[in-house]
């Protein structure tokens, strides 16, 4: 029943053309072949041909416990991910949370595809997988992988922080030109001062979120510094 496993972990098309069974079977075969081709070549008594092969299948047998551990951490992580994305959808569907963002304006449509609850969940299992395979390369002691892996976790939340801070700005705009609106109708001042005031926020929301990204960070600062004196003038 090996081969009716992949499928509960999600890594069905990794075993698509050749089934887990012999896969195991093949790893398996490889294990006990490696040890008597290295005793068959001691055997030989050749250290010319002997010595560099005897050091490269050594080290390959070495390697295998760190390849087996990293394979098996690849799969329960991979697992454990997409059980967290879909969980994470369950409950941003359950909450409501698109008539949420219908409401204050980040989404015109509630049935709008892809819907924001997938992508939210695809976004956990994503973020999930980069720290399993930061963990699979350590194992295997790639170190390399590992340091660029790290560099772009760590720039995640500054992404999520610039997207939070956008969606709060095109809320908060629209919430105060709906506000504003009523208001200006009832006075002398012209009602398009109440879009004004949306698009300002959007603005400086958009600066802010640029800002976060460390997208030219200088230029923004001054463009939007130049821009606020310009409409202050």
């Amino acid at each position: 029943g090996a081969d009716a496993l992949p499928a509960k972990v999600g890594m069905e098309q990794v075993f698509q053309n050749v089934p887990l069974s012999r896969s195991l079977g093949t790893i398996a075969f490889v294990l006990v072949f490696l040890p008597i081709l290295i005793s068959g070549l001691e055997s030989l008594g050749v250290e010319a041909i002997s010595g560099p092969a005897i050091s490269m299948l050594t080290l390959v047998l070495n390697m295998v416990p760190s390849i087996a551990v990293a394979v098996l951490l690849f799969a329960a992580g991979l697992a454990l991910a997409r059980w967290v994305g879909r969980f994470t959808t369950t409950l941003l569907e359950n909450i409501n949370a698109a008539r949420f963002l219908v409401k204050w304006g980040l989404l015109r449509d509630e049935k709008t595809e892809p819907s924001v609850e997938s992508i939210v969940g695809k976004v956990v299992t994503g973020i999930l997988m980069l720290l399993v395979l930061i963990e699979v390369f350590d194992v295997l002691r790639l170190s390399e992988l590992s340091f660029v892996l790290l560099s772009i976790l760590a720039y995640v939340p500054r992404a999520v922080l610039a997207v939070a801070i956008l969606a709060t700005g095109f809320a908060v705009g629209r919430f105060l030109r709906r506000t504003l609106q009523p208001v200006l109708e009832r006075s002398a001042y012209p009602v398009w001062l109440s879009g004004l005031a949306q698009y300002a926020v959007v603005v400086l929301a958009s600066m802010m979120a640029l800002e976060q990204l460390g997208v030219a960070r200088v230029i923004v600062v001054n463009g939007f510094s130049i821009l606020l004196g310009s409409l202050g003038l």
